[in-house]
């Protein structure tokens, strides 16, 4: 998601920045003043995008359940298989084990 979203050319990935406030018309959001190394500027925006840096909390499982190189659970395409019978993975960071 994040390599689609750094690509996009209308996009501007702002880091290590809080969003402070969000202002707008009564309908719709036009401008989100920002906190940049202590700095407030205000943006002129049409969207927002919220998202904070995480690791997927897979340490329990690797080395025995094949992740890949950002630390995912692999599975088969399409289901929730993985390398490991009876083991499947759930969401976007839990596993289930059957039988």
């Amino acid at each position: 998601m994040a390599k689609r979203l750094s690509s996009h050319p209308k996009v501007e990935i702002l880091y290590n920045t809080t969003a402070v406030e969000a202002k707008g018309d009564g309908r719709l959001m036009n401008q989100l003043v920002i906190n940049t190394k202590g700095e407030k500027k205000t943006l002129d925006v049409n969207g927002l995008f919220y998202a904070v840096g995480h690791e997927p909390a897979t340490a329990l499982i690797k080395g025995q359940v094949e992740t890949d190189p950002e630390g995912y659970v692999v599975t088969k395409p399409g289901t929730s298989y993985t390398n490991v019978k009876g083991l499947f993975a759930a969401g976007g960071m839990s596993i289930a084990r059957h039988g």
